[in-house]
């Protein structure tokens, strides 16, 4: 029973952690995004809690929790716990641990407990294993917070900790190391990752795949180089993907150059999707020209999800097209689906009428409406 507890506390911990990484990471994430943000932020008042007393800090901070469903309060109240940490990180863990709330998170003892283990990694864990919460998840989400400030001054003592712990939560805090080796540039962060252990094979897949988001354009460009030759297949074909994915945002065409050079389908699909849904009639009529070539089947899939709502007949020939029976009646099925849910009219008149999808699916999908 334990056993079971444990995994589902790993998975809740995977995705409370990784929703709070990306909220607190999107400026270290997207430089161009931050100018935007900072931008709207630009007349809020500046917080500043340095100088403060112990008592000033506690009653500035009780004085705003209420308000703490506010996302900027919220914003105020975690760097105010932050910096009393900085400070004080025994007394500001403490004070922060008093406090409960509905669920079972506490973001400012989280904050406190990760500057803690910044400063001294060794006394913040005895904290915690001197105040293990009585929920499995609570004390996942609370070494997620040693992980992270860990991560920020010593990487390697940070992955140690989260090689003894269930796997995912490896799985949700490895972004935290990965920011800190990519100041380092990409051989650094391939370098730590090829030391993960051979054992946690899933987490180094993930790793070079996350890693890509830490980069920088330049990095980027150096990352393509090194793709071709990092570790196993598996983690080739993510770091590629991941590539792809983040370069074909913003020059899809030039991407696909790329993927279409290294020769594989997988690469060539992810550029095919981010084209789609910028420019799908161009995407399809390149993927007409790859009929016959192995990247079509997956591109094909990829494409048509873009195109059903504008052309239907187009993307389901697209589908038809498949040279894989199973994939073919795979997308057809989940395709027919989606869309009957998102465009009832359209896609009934479309199935009553000639079609490429097969009679019995055609007459599945005819059943929604009767």
């Amino acid at each position: 029973m334990r056993n079971g507890a444990l995994i589902g506390g790993a998975f809740w911990a995977l995705a409370l952690v990784s929703s709070f990484y990306w909220g607190r990471s999107q400026v270290e994430k997207a430089p161009d995004r931050a100018i935007v943000e900072s931008k709207k932020t630009a007349n809020r008042p500046v917080f500043d809690s340095s100088g403060r007393s112990r008592q000033v800090i506690i009653s500035d901070f009780e004085s705003r929790l209420s308000e703490r469903d506010d996302i900027a309060t919220h914003d105020e109240l975690w760097l105010l716990a932050d910096e009393w940490a900085a400070q004080e990180p025994e007394a500001a863990v403490a004070w922060m641990n008093e406090l409960e709330f509905d669920d079972l998170r506490n973001p400012y003892l989280f904050a406190a407990l990760s500057q803690w283990a910044l400063q001294e990694p060794e006394r913040a864990l005895a904290w915690l294993n001197r105040n293990r919460p009585e929920q499995e998840e609570s004390e996942l989400y609370l070494k997620a917070a040693l992980i992270r400030g860990m991560a920020k001054g010593d990487p390697e003592k940070a992955i140690a900790f989260l090689n003894e712990q269930p796997k995912s939560l490896g799985r949700a805090t490895i972004d935290f190391v990965l920011g800190t080796w990519a100041q380092g540039g990409v051989l650094r962060v391939l370098s730590g990752i090829s030391n993960l252990p051979v054992e946690r094979a899933g987490l180094r897949v993930l790793a070079v795949e996350k890693a890509v988001a830490h980069l920088t354009p330049e990095m980027l460009d150096e990352a393509r180089k090194y793709s071709m030759t990092h570790g196993s297949w598996e983690e080739r074909n993510a770091f590629q993907k991941a590539i792809a994915d983040r370069w074909a945002q913003r020059e899809p065409k030039e991407a696909l150059g790329w993927a279409e050079k290294i020769s594989n389908p997988n690469v060539t699909a992810i550029v095919a999707k981010q084209w789609a849904r910028q420019q799908p009639l161009e995407a399809s009529a390149w993927l007409a020209t790859r009929r016959d070539d192995p990247v079509y089947d997956l591109s094909a899939r990829a494409v048509a999800w873009s195109v059903v709502g504008i052309d239907p007949q187009l993307a389901f020939s697209q589908v038809a097209g498949m040279k894989s029976k199973e994939l073919r009646l795979e997308t057809f099925e989940q395709m027919g689906r989606f869309w009957v849910s998102d465009q009832p009219v359209q896609a009934r008149q479309f199935l009553e009428g000639d079609n490429p999808l097969p009679l019995e699916l055609r007459e599945a999908l005819l059943l929604h409406f009767k």
